[in-house]
């Protein structure tokens, strides 16, 4: 039975480290607070996919018109958020990879959208201007669309720029460890590693073996 070598792993994080560390330059220009509700604003995005169903509830639970037309709107508003809350960071990066997660969110995003708008339609037949209603769904069924046919021409096939571990910093090498450690994760997860090996793998220096060759 063949055994996890962990110098693979290392080599795959030290592989892709330029866009792990291209993106921490990126967090690190956020103002302050921005970066402290990072991590609240991370599962409000993913809560976004969602959205377009807080358009239709407010719209077929309400009759009245300023609840419908905030609830439209506030639900349009929120989705758009969350879609370039993934989107947007992702179009910044030289090197882009393709995101299966993000991409994922924004097809469920794209499908309750078109769910929504159905619904708000069927729901409100008497209404003056339903469209009016149905716009926010509309757009954010547009933005989901037009970042997905984005993030499919634009990502990038290239291998990023080689770095050395020997030449990061601390918060630097955190963040490498961070991503070698989701990775190991997912190992244990599948059951390819143990708990104890889990242990012992994370303690493990990143330079070492192939590392310490970059």
């Amino acid at each position: 039975m063949q055994t996890f070598n962990i110098d693979q792993l290392n080599r795959v994080v030290i592989d892709y480290a330029y866009i792990e560390l291209e993106a921490l330059k990126r967090r690190n220009r956020r103002p302050s607070m921005l970066r402290m509700l990072s991590p609240i604003m991370y599962w409000i995005a993913i809560a976004g996919v969602l959205a377009p169903f807080l358009s239709v509830a407010a719209i077929v639970g309400s009759d009245d018109p300023t609840i419908e037309l905030v609830g439209a709107f506030a639900g349009g508003a929120l989705g758009c958020a969350s879609i370039l809350y993934f989107y947007v960071p992702w179009s910044q990066s030289e090197y882009r990879q393709w995101d299966p997660t993000a991409s994922t969110l924004s097809v469920l995003t794209g499908v309750f959208s078109a769910v929504a708008l159905a619904l708000t339609f069927a729901g409100v037949p008497d209404a003056d201007q339903p469209a009016i209603l149905a716009a926010p769904v509309g757009v954010l069924l547009v933005v989901v669309i037009g970042t997905l046919v984005a993030r499919y021409r634009g990502y990038s096939t290239e291998m990023p720029p080689r770095i050395n571990v020997r030449d990061l910093s601390s918060d630097e090498m955190a963040v490498l460890l961070k991503s070698r450690r989701q990775g190991l994760v997912r190992l244990r997860g599948r059951g390819i590693i143990t708990h104890a090996e889990f242990e012992t793998f994370d303690e493990i220096p990143l330079s070492s073996q192939t590392g310490s060759e970059v």
